[in-house]
């Protein structure tokens, strides 16, 4: 009979040849690789790493006959790393049926994810989700508030497009504020300097500003240390919108800038353009739909996160981060409008 030691030489043998097997499904590859993984942990003991495992991995792949190179150990070890992720997902069907082995990680990180939504949702069930607004103007509420607070900012300040001055157009809820090219480029800087402090080192910021000042505002917001993405965000809304120019073409789309602080990355894939309708029975002009602001939170936050909206308008961000079990916090100047963010939080309790 073979001895112990013997067998484990055997199981190893095969286990490397089955490596090197080309038609290995990437649940199979990753199965060999982790039992080759805990194998050698339980001969070399606890110090024994996925830098050593993918180090013997390299040595196999480094065999002339298969014409492999060393690679980082880094990145060897992310290999057994990946392995061992795939594999405890071994039973899921998702997972069984990749077809490569970057989906299988792509499902697997997914899920992932899902279940630390999905915990972090449970844990927060039962806490009552507080949210707070206050009145004036966010260049003398922004200063007092605390460093490094925030996950994120949400806003939709003034566009510089002189929106006041539309006549009909700002009949409905009425743009009560002033929309100069000047002030809404000073209010933006004010929400970018301020807001980086505010927020924690790894955060989102979301403004929404009107396309023809877009590059302007991705290069402020640089040496105030935010990296904005290399395009706006797109807000496409079904139907024939407004015209901005009467007589001519209607605009269907809004602009976001979309920055980060640190390396904060988003919770999912989604593409840079949003559809959802435009608010049909508006209480304030600039008012956004709940549904496009949650999806904007749900790409970047999660519940138990703080988020700011300096310009709160209506109240929107409250509704929409109630919805995720995010705290929401708000500033508005008009009077007006700061009590019915009252009452949409009165509302949420």
């Amino acid at each position: 009979m073979l001895g112990h030691t013997d067998e484990r030489v055997l199981f190893r043998v095969e286990l490397m040849e089955n490596l090197q097997r080309r038609d290995l499904t990437p649940l199979d590859r990753a199965k060999a690789v982790s039992a080759l993984h805990r194998m050698f942990q339980q001969e070399k003991g606890e110090a024994w790493t996925n830098a050593d495992t993918g180090a013997e991995l390299d040595k196999l792949q480094s065999d002339p006959r298969t014409k492999g190179e060393i690679r980082d150990p880094k990145v060897a070890s992310r290999d057994v790393a990946d392995s061992m992720m795939i594999e405890s997902f071994a039973n899921d069907p998702d997972v069984q049926r990749a077809s490569t082995r970057a989906e299988a990680i792509k499902i697997v990180r997914k899920k992932l994810q899902q279940e630390l939504t999905a915990s972090l949702g449970e844990l927060s069930a039962d806490d009552s989700v507080d949210h707070e607004i206050f009145h004036g103007k966010c260049e003398d509420w922004m200063p007092k508030m605390e460093d490094a607070f925030f996950n994120g900012i949400v806003c939709d300040p003034p566009y510089g497009v002189d929106a006041d001055t539309f006549g009909a157009q700002t009949m409905v809820g009425g743009h009560q504020y002033e929309d100069t090219q000047e002030s809404a480029i000073n209010r933006a800087l004010i929400i970018m300097a301020e807001g980086f402090r505010l927020c924690k080192p790894d955060a989102h910021l979301y403004m929404f500003c009107d396309i023809r000042y877009w590059p302007d505002l991705a290069e402020m917001c640089k040496p105030l240390g935010w990296s904005p993405f290399a395009t706006p965000l797109i807000w496409h809304k079904p139907g024939l919108g407004h015209a901005p120019q009467p007589g001519y073409f209607g605009r269907r789309y809004e602009c976001i800038l979309f920055a980060q602080k640190g390396n904060r990355k988003l919770s999912k894939s989604h593409s840079d353009v949003f559809e959802f309708p435009a608010v049909k029975e508006k209480i304030h002009a600039a008012q956004k739909p709940v549904e496009l602001i949650r999806e904007l939170l749900s790409l970047s936050f999660f519940p138990g996160e703080s988020v700011l909206d300096p310009v709160c308008g209506s109240g929107t961000v409250f509704r929409a981060a109630h919805d995720l079990k995010l705290r929401a916090t708000g500033i508005e100047l008009d009077e007006k409008y700061y009590n019915i963010c009252k009452q949409v939080i009165g509302e949420l309790k």
